[in-house]
């Protein structure tokens, strides 16, 4: 090989290598992961949907609101298939419920959580949600049926049982 050729050669891997390095840098955490999927994709929902995801896990509670907020009004869009709309609204109510139901305002919770599941009886997420809602709310036994189903639905949920003593 010549030495242009050469020279060429290690210029390009240096410059791949620099790059890689660079994205790799996005991988450290959901939350870089997921602004930087927000920054490059701003219209979409799925991306908010995970930042706020990441934010409520950093217990950033006020940011997290605003990402669901922000995915929830991103999922009407109608360059979004009926489900991409359906599925980013009913998750975005649900996240924005459990949300309201951390920072102290169970009866918006309670509502919200109402509405989502009669809008869609089989959203496990949601079903979950109450569960645990009503659980918080000292009536753990009104919230089984919820997370039997939601478990039922979802083999990723966990057991669900009420403490001795609790309603």
């Amino acid at each position: 090989m010549s030495r242009p050729v050469i020279a060429v050669v290690l210029c390009a891997w240096c410059a791949l290598g620099t790059t890689t390095y660079m994205r790799s840098r996005v991988w450290q955490s959901d939350f870089a992961l997921w602004r930087d999927a927000a920054d490059k994709a701003p219209q979409k929902p799925r991306p908010w949907i995970n930042l706020a995801l990441a934010l409520e896990q950093a217990g950033d509670l006020d940011q997290a609101m605003r990402a669901h907020q922000t995915a929830l009004a991103l999922s009407f869009q109608p360059r979004l298939t009926e489900y991409q709309q359906r599925f980013s609204a009913l998750a975005s109510e649900t996240n924005i419920a459990r949300v309201l139901a951390i920072t102290g305002q169970e009866t918006a919770a309670k509502r919200m959580l109402d509405d989502v599941i009669t809008k869609a009886p089989l959203f496990a997420h949601a079903r979950w949600n109450r569960a645990v809602l009503l659980a918080r709310l000292g009536r753990c036994e009104d919230g089984l049926p919820d997370a039997q189903l939601a478990k039922q639905l979802d083999a990723s949920f966990q057991e669900f049982a009420c403490a001795p003593g609790s309603r």
